[in-house]
């Protein structure tokens, strides 16, 4: 059973452009020739990327694509096989099978798409932006608001400094506050992300009109930050995960992520980030997926904005390890004699009272299992596990907080929680 992460407070959704960025591992399988899949994989990408789902023409900005929900499900479905495919090929036949099978979506997908007619504004300007003097020439820029509610992305071959850049997007609703984040590649296929930051200082406000002359300027001095991930999930493999840095005392602040493939215990994992004048202390937010397109699959588990007592400062940095230890159990509740719509597991430490995170069942019959990933700890730490019932429409049925245990740095299994039936 899946387990859907739900989570409290800012989160940074940070938008994979391409496939590229958790595609650092990938089956054992030598033998098979995954070339021609991937060369399919990624012109399909373009399309994906650039079009909007709507029901009709006036949902869309003119000037923009679209497609309805049930043509880009249909797609989405055999461009994800694609994926799962390369990532874990069983055959060379099966390989060409869905190269065969994606290239024929692709061409369907390519005649459904229809023109936008609505409203529509333009956000546009300049960009420049260098690595040790030379220019990068392919970026993303995604302006977004602050809850990531919005956000779009435009690609930019940068041939030179102030290349212009447009995005066409929809007016909005009420002044709203935007702020950009850029993404370097080093080919044309936007195939191998090489780095992804916060532009600080660069805020615009947006309403029902263009803005223009939004320029981005960046002189960057790329270091390398380098680590392993330990997380043994209950034995299994995580199809995706991503590694995102923040600073600590501006959180909004992204210096930096990547995405990895087949995840297993003390993996590696390598980040090109901004160099910083002065240490500067850093948090990480690390999500796990089931499938290996990282933000486009169902989370397995969610870190947020964890403390790991790292900084870093103008030189590369190598060995910074980011443990995880995994709690499970099962659990059994009943309200009024019914199953509950919805039960979160959610965990927080004691002394002091601090939320961690959570995962929802739906529904959950008698001894449903739930697990949960966690920082590792540097001394025995009391938590506490909480159990929420939700109904249909999410509101609180009940709350049950009594699941205290201690954790470390191991795994801990085999936790109980039997709350019977609640009639209150």
């Amino acid at each position: 059973m899946k387990n859907t992460i739900k989570v409290f407070g800012v989160i940074v959704l940070v938008a994979i452009i391409g496939f590229s960025a958790c595609d650092n591992g990938g089956s054992d399988n030598t033998d098979i020739d995954t070339a021609a899949l991937n060369a399919v994989i990624l012109e399909a990408g373009i399309p994906r990327y650039e079009v909007e789902t709507a029901s009709s023409a006036s949902d869309v900005p003119t000037g923009k694509k679209w497609v309805t929900q049930i043509e880009w499900n249909t797609f989405d479905g055999v461009y994800k096989t694609a994926v799962e495919t390369k990532a874990n090929p069983s055959s060379q036949s099966a390989v060409d099978a869905a190269k065969t099978n994606l290239q024929t979506s692709l061409a369907v997908f390519n005649a459904a798409k229809k023109d936008g007619s609505s409203a529509a504004i333009k956000l546009s300007g300049t960009i420049t932006v260098k690595n040790k003097g030379q220019i990068v020439p392919y970026v993303v820029i995604q302006p977004h608001n602050n809850d990531y509610s919005w956000q779009e992305n435009k690609r930019v071959h940068i041939t030179g400094e102030n290349s212009p850049w447009s995005i066409i997007t929809k007016p909005f609703s009420s002044s709203t506050e935007i702020s950009f984040i850029i993404s370097g590649f080093d080919n044309d296929k936007y195939e191998n992300k090489i780095f992804q930051i916060t532009v600080e200082g660069l805020k615009k406000t947006v309403y029902n009109t263009d803005v223009d002359n939004i320029n981005i300027n960046k002189d960057l001095n790329l270091i390398t930050v380098s680590g392993t991930l330990k997380l043994d999930y209950n034995g299994q493999t995580v199809p995706s995960v991503n590694i995102s840095m923040n600073k600590k005392n501006d959180t909004s602040v992204n210096l930096g992520a990547v995405g990895i493939l087949n995840v297993r215990n003390n993996t590696t994992w390598s980040m090109m980030i901004p160099s910083q004048e002065v240490n500067t202390d850093v948090v990480f937010d690390i999500v796990g997926f089931d499938g290996p397109l990282v933000w486009e699959y169902d989370r397995l588990f969610a870190i947020w904005q964890k403390d790991f007592s790292i900084n870093v400062g103008n030189q590369n940095k190598t060995g910074v390890a980011l443990n995880l230890i995994v709690i499970s159990g099962t659990v059994s509740v009943t309200y009024k004699g019914n199953r509950v719509p919805f039960v979160e597991v959610n965990v927080n430490t004691l002394e002091p009272w601090v939320w961690i995170t959570n995962t929802t069942l739906k529904s959950p019959p008698a001894n449903t299992p739930w697990s949960i990933v966690l920082p590792a700890y540097p001394s025995d730490t009391e938590i506490c596990i909480g159990i929420q019932g939700r109904d249909e429409n999410e509101t609180a049925l009940f709350w049950n907080a009594d699941t205290i245990k201690t954790v470390k740095d191991k795994n801990v299994s085999g936790i109980a929680v039997n709350l019977g039936n609640i009639t209150e």
